[in-house]
C-alpha cells in the first residue's frame, strides 16, 4: 500500500470523526444553555420568593402587638385568644402570604 494511499484513509476515517465532534459539541453547548436558563428562572423565582418572606417576617416581627421573645405564630394564636380573631385579619394574611411563599419554595425545588 502506497504512502498515498495511507494517507488518503486516514483523511477518509478523521472527516467524518471531525464532523461528528463537531455535532455533539453543538448539542452539548445547546443542552447546556437551556439548562442554564432554567435554572436560573427557577433561582431567581425562589430568590424573590425568599426576600418577601424576609420582609414579611420582619413585618410580623416589627407588630406592635407580638409579645417580646415570643415567635410569631405563637404570638398570633395569644392576640386571637384574647382578641378575636376579627381584629387581627391583617396578621393571619400575612401569615397566610408566608405560608404560600413557603409551599412555592418548595414545589420549585423539587422542580
Amino acid at each position: 500500500m502506497g504512502n498515498k494511499t495511507r494517507w488518503a484513509l486516514l483523511v477518509a476515517a478523521l472527516v467524518p470523526t471531525f464532523i461528528v465532534a463537531g455535532f455533539w459539541q453543538h448539542e452539548h453547548a445547546a443542552l447546556n444553555g437551556t439548562r442554564s436558563r432554567l435554572n436560573s428562572s427557577e433561582l431567581g423565582a425562589i430568590a424573590t420568593l425568599l426576600k418577601d418572606d424576609q420582609a414579611l417576617i420582619k413585618e410580623l416581627q416589627a407588630d406592635p402587638c407580638t409579645e417580646k421573645d415570643a415567635r410569631i405564630l405563637a404570638s398570633y394564636l395569644a392576640e386571637i385568644r384574647r382578641d378575636g380573631v376579627a381584629k387581627h385579619a391583617d396578621m393571619k394574611q400575612r401569615l397566610d402570604q408566608l405560608a404560600e411563599n413557603n409551599t412555592a419554595i418548595v414545589t420549585l425545588i423539587k422542580v
